[in-house]
């Protein structure tokens, strides 16, 4: 039962830490994020990045979350 209250608490703890201090985008989502830029702009960055990625990754640039 200890651990499992520990384990709760350190996941509690690593998700607090991230919401404080968010990282940096990593490769992949960098490359989503401005392909989804590309076609708010109404062209195609990259051939290779699916449609559907590029439909989720536009809701944050929508609704202004983004620039």
């Amino acid at each position: 039962m200890r651990m499992t209250v520990a384990s709760f608490a350190v996941w509690i703890a690593c998700g607090a830490l991230r919401l404080a201090r968010p990282a940096a985008l990593e490769h992949d989502e960098a490359r989503y994020a401005l392909s989804a830029r590309a076609r708010l702009a109404g062209e195609h960055r990259w051939a290779y990045v699916p449609v559907g990625m590029d439909a989720v990754a536009i809701a944050p640039f929508a609704a202004g979350a983004c620039r």
